[in-house]
């Protein structure tokens, strides 16, 4: 090596040493400028925006800045949670994303370390027109008998479960149980087959669906007789009324007693009875409990309180409401009426009274008046 080139070598082993010793010194002393906050605690948590209002729909971000001893501040990533039923929360990376559901007030608060925080919250009505989202049918399912007649109606809501107004049309499709009319959010279907299909409603580019099943048959029988009795007057014959009484009037120690008859000729051969129930509309209650009996013998025109027919076994208990229909039911009077159709048990009627001594008069409509008799409702199979 020429003596140039050794005294270059030399340098540059001096000038590396130098860097070194440079570096060393600038990591002992901190890193220049830079603060070290490893040995600060944290001291508080702070939300911004610290309190804003929002729109229903809308949509708002919230940070989250841990403080320290030092003064030093650093972005976190708590936990966030939201008050009352004004929207939801959920974490996007560094941000706590806020959804306005409904109006009100309440507070987003975010929890990290042993500090937690809390922004104010107001929502308020959205300026946007409402959008039909979604439309709900009531019933959404159907199973029903043939000759009955089931009810729909429809309810157009926004993204927010906001009621809006809708004028929709109506579609059946499927099978041809029966005809349907409507007339705005209300379509009736009237049943007359059995089968399935599917009822639609729609406004716009929006459908709500209910789904019904035909299965079976409905039949509604009026009384071909029926009278009531009076304890008191034992001789007098009330066939021919439009009112029947039924109860017990404590004052005068006074006991009535109804009884009806169904004829069974309209049932068709071949029929299974899955359930009866009797429908007696009470022009006016004064009795919270009546009990509905068997009869064992008959009763005629001509039938009174002295004359009146022997009472059989009991089938159940029910209360009444005024100017309405009182359906009376329960395996009791399905079975009964099953014996009857087979022939087990002569079809003599049922009674109706009052057992006990409670006080009240039941009055319902007889046979007599038209517009509103006594019925035996029946729901069958054909086997």
């Amino acid at each position: 090596m020429t003596k140039k080139g050794a005294i270059l070598l030399q340098t540059l082993k001096i000038i590396g040493l130098f860097s070194l010793l440079i570096i060393v010194a600038w990591l002992f002393n901190g890193c220049g400028d830079v603060t070290d906050t490893s040995t600060a605690s944290f001291v508080g948590l702070s939300i911004s925006p610290a309190s804003v209002s929002v729109k229903v729909g809308s949509t708002q971000e919230f940070t989250a800045v841990a403080v320290y001893s030092d003064g030093s501040e650093s972005s976190v990533i708590p936990t966030w949670s939201v008050s009352g039923e004004i929207g939801s929360v959920i974490r996007v990376g560094y941000t706590g994303l806020f959804t306005a559901t409904l109006e009100g007030s309440g507070l987003i608060s975010a929890a990290y370390s042993t500090g937690v925080a809390w922004a104010t919250l107001e929502v308020t009505a959205s300026t946007e027109p409402d959008v039909l989202d979604t439309i709900t049918l009531s019933p959404a399912n159907v199973l029903a008998r043939v000759e009955a007649s089931q009810i729909f109606t429809a309810t157009g809501l926004g993204a927010s479960l906001e009621t809006i107004s809708i004028s929709p049309t109506w579609e059946i499709t499927g099978d041809a149980i029966g005809n349907l009319t409507t007339s705005g959010r209300v379509a009736t279907l009237e049943i007359t087959a059995e089968g399935s299909a599917t009822i639609s409603c729609v406004s716009g580019e929006v459908i709500g669906y209910s789904y019904v099943t035909i299965e079976g048959f409905v039949l509604e029988i009026t009384a071909e007789a029926d009278t009531f009795v009076d304890e008191t007057n034992p001789t007098v014959i009330y066939y021919s009324d439009t009112s029947l009484k039924a109860g017990y009037v404590s004052v005068t120690d006074r006991y009535y007693e109804s009884y009806f008859r169904f004829p069974l000729t309209l049932i068709p051969a071949g029929a299974s009875i899955e359930s009866a129930t009797l429908g007696l509309y009470a022009s006016s209650v004064g009795s919270y409990d009546l009990q509905l009996k068997a009869l064992t013998s008959d009763f005629s025109a001509t039938t009174n309180w002295s004359t009146k027919p022997s009472i059989g076994s009991y089938l159940l208990s029910s209360s009444f409401s005024a100017d309405s229909y009182n359906s009376l039911s329960g395996d009791a009077l399905t079975s009964l009426v099953r014996d009857w159709l087979s022939g087990a048990t002569p079809n003599y009627g049922l009674a109706l009274l009052q057992e006990g001594g409670v006080d009240g008069v039941v009055v319902n409509v007889s046979v007599e008046n038209v517009s509103n008799p006594s019925m035996l409702r029946l729901e069958y199979t054909i086997e």
